[in-house]
């Protein structure tokens, strides 16, 4: 994948065009009212302040090879399978992001490319990790092809084995933080989903 060594720099190039692009969203808002604004969010909006016009041709040069990366895949395959993300499910308190972006497991970084071109994907359930954390695949079909990633997806979750088709049921957080059961526990599938 085009980038994939010079990681996190593509990523990072990313989100700060996203952060001005929201930021030209909300810019009255934002200046006269910051203290609105979760804090978080506030500092991805200040650097969204930074773009520079360099910046935007090394965004846009990149968008071009992953277009053109992703068109010699589809060149050569009708859908992609694959993970959602690289990890399991975070805790609930959420990533520890230097972490994530120094092990290359962002939650986001096998989905950011297909939203970035505009390809077709779904996500879907794919049963649990040995520790009981959900893990996920996505499809991704070419441009144009909802129906092939839609119609792939149905067909794979009325498959015996899949956790759709086993009864899966998603576990929620009590109030205090442990895992309550919100219906019938979640099973793993008895054998791997062949496509």
């Amino acid at each position: 994948m085009p980038g994939a060594t010079d990681f996190p720099a593509p990523f990072l190039l990313r989100q700060k065009v996203l952060a001005h692009h929201r930021l030209l969203g909300v810019l009255d808002d934002f200046t006269a009212r910051r203290g609105d604004f979760e804090p978080w969010f506030a500092d991805i909006l200040d650097g969204g302040r930074t773009v520079a016009l360099d910046d935007f041709a090394a965004y846009w040069t990149h968008r071009a090879l992953l277009d053109q990366w992703t068109a010699e895949l589809f060149g050569r395959y009708d859908l992609l399978l694959m993970p959602t993300v690289p990890t399991t499910a975070w805790p609930a308190t959420g990533p520890d992001l230097a972490a994530a972006v120094r092990e290359r497991t962002l939650r986001i970084s096998y989905t950011s490319v297909f939203n970035d071109t505009g390809h077709p994907a779904i996500s879907l359930p794919a049963g649990l990790s040995p520790d009981g954390l959900p893990c996920a695949v996505q499809l991704v079909a070419p441009h144009h092809r909802e129906d092939l990633a839609l119609g792939s997806a149905q067909t794979l979750e009325a498959r015996p084995g899949h956790p759709a088709a086993a009864g899966f049921r998603h576990r929620r957080l009590s109030d205090r933080g442990k895992v309550a059961d919100a219906g019938a526990r979640p099973t793993r599938p008895s054998a791997p989903v062949s496509v």
